[in-house]
């Protein structure tokens, strides 16, 4: 599969969630259908069938899970609910909020101001011909 495919796969998956959970199922249910169907040319009842397919698949649960972690879009799916969360929390105490943003920006800007005096400094050629 070529990048181009794969980001707008990814992208697809981001956008309609809904879509692609039930494409995965009936994925996994045609997987299982098979499986099943296999079996039962083997020699084994429909019952017998039915339980070694879904003893050799697993849980649907965690099958699914390990298809969705494959790709970049889970990153971005998790980052985005970590960011979600920082927001519900960072609203529910205003006073770790504004103290928070507070350090942040005293940080920068003490930064900033000591990285532009050693600019000055240090870093700059000195303004004569052969130094």
């Amino acid at each position: 599969m070529g990048m181009f495919t794969r980001i707008i796969a990814g992208c697809r998956s981001l956008l309609r969630r809904a879509q692609v959970e039930r494409e995965l199922d009936a994925e996994l249910q045609d997987f299982l259908t098979t499986a099943v169907e296999h079996k039962m040319r083997s020699g084994l009842s429909r019952e017998a069938a039915i339980r070694a397919a879904r003893l050799e698949l697993g849980s649907a649960a965690a099958v699914k899970d390990g298809i969705r972690d494959i790709g970049w879009e889970s990153i971005i799916d998790r980052s985005w609910q970590d960011v979600r969360y920082a927001i519900r929390n960072l609203r529910k105490s205003p006073g770790f909020t504004a103290v928070t943003i507070l350090t942040l920006a005293l940080g920068l800007g003490a930064s900033t101001a000591i990285f532009q005096l050693a600019d000055a400094v240090r870093l700059r050629p000195l303004p004569v011909e052969h130094p």
